[in-house]
Parts: C-alpha cells; sequence; structure tokens
C-alpha cells in the first residue's frame, strides 16, 4: 500500500503512515535520524552542490505565536517576495503547515492590546510598530497598541480571529489596490460585532 507521497515543485515529501511530513533537510533528518546541521551537510554531500549558501537565506523571518508565546510556525520571506512557511519539529523544522493553527501574527501582544491595527502583511505590521514607537500619535497616548495579520494575506481572514477584537478599538489599515481594498472592508465587517470601534 503506498504510503509515501512527494510534491516534486512544492518539494515536500508526506508519509501517510505517520512518519512525517515536511522538505528536503526534514526528509534527510528523519532517513538519517541526524539533526537539521548534519541534514544540510548530507544533502549538499549527495546533490554535490551547497543549496543552502548565505545567497538563499531569507529576508526576514517572521514568527507566529501562540497566547502564550509558544512559537507555531515561521514565514520565510526571501528576496522576490518569496515566501515559505516552517514549523518547528524536534531540533529542526518541517517546511509545512499541516494541522498547524493559522494564529494572528503578534498574538501574545493582541490579548494584552486594547488599540489593534491591522495591515495586510508582516512587514506592514513591523513598520507601523516601529513608526508608534517613535512618532506617537495624540488618540494613541497611553494606549497598549499592537499591529496584526493573517498569515496568508489578502481574502483569507478567519472567523476565528474575530473574537480577539472583543472590546478593543480596531483600525484597518488597506493596501492601496482593490484587493487589499476588499480585504479590509471584509475584516471591518467581520470585527465589527466584536469590536468597541472600528476605523
Amino acid at each position: 500500500t503506498a504510503s509515501l507521497s512527494i510534491n516534486l515543485q512544492e518539494g515536500v515529501w508526506n508519509c501517510h503512515a505517520g512518519c512525517g511530513s515536511g522538505g528536503l533537510v526534514a526528509f534527510e533528518m528523519r532517513m538519517s535520524n541526524c539533526d537539521a546541521e548534519t541534514a544540510k551537510t548530507n544533502v549538499t554531500a549527495i546533490v554535490g552542490s551547497d543549496l543552502f549558501r548565505s545567497g538563499d537565506l531569507p529576508e526576514a523571518i517572521y514568527q507566529y505565536r501562540d497566547a502564550l508565546r509558544e512559537l507555531v510556525f515561521e514565514k520565510l520571506r526571501y528576496p522576490g517576495k518569496q515566501f515559505r512557511q516552517r514549523r518547528p519539529i524536534g531540533k529542526g523544522y518541517a517546511y509545512d503547515l499541516h494541522g498547524i493553527p493559522k494564529v494572528l501574527y503578534n498574538l501574545p501582544e493582541l490579548v494584552t492590546a486594547n488599540v489593534v491595527i491591522v495591515c495586510e502583511g508582516e512587514k506592514d505590521c513591523d513598520n507601523v510598530t516601529r513608526a508608534i514607537k517613535t512618532v506617537g500619535d495624540d488618540e494613541l497616548k497611553g494606549a497598549r497598541v499592537v499591529a496584526t495579520t493573517n498569515f496568508d494575506g489578502a481574502g483569507h481572514w478567519l472567523e476565528e480571529y474575530n473574537p480577539y477584537f472583543a472590546g478593543r478599538k480596531a483600525i484597518i489599515i488597506p493596501d492601496d489596490d482593490p484587493i487589499g481594498a476588499a480585504h479590509a472592508l471584509r475584516v471591518a465587517r467581520a470585527v465589527y460585532p466584536f469590536a468597541a470601534g472600528v476605523k
């Protein structure tokens, strides 16, 4: 009975018998029972070139944590606005999100905030956070402010996010395009029954 599937275009594998899933490094870790660094060395030896050279390093790593600050998954941004996701598994990572809850970005800070700014993307969230700390705003003085986003972009807001806005002011900043505007409106309508106010 077939129990292993491999997607060569995505570069991922899945064992249907329950022994694991992930990318190339996770496969080598499983097959050779080794850590991630050893797996990278083994893969380099097998393919005859270094797939993990510094030029392939991500520009940014966005960590998604649950309300108790435990790492759930990471989103890696590469040059050319390319993204990959990975989740911690043992001492390494699996490059898939199978069975992983899609929590909001900056969730630990969101649960204690009283003003939530929703952006379209982690980079925008980080920029907004820096701007608030440096510029300030009379309306936000004394407020606990957090910027958040859903990890998979416009059009993928989940209903399970809405209760996090209960009693909080929501400020939604759309991307300047029709898709961004539609996403912002969808988020505003979704959180409106819960939030103390929506802008």
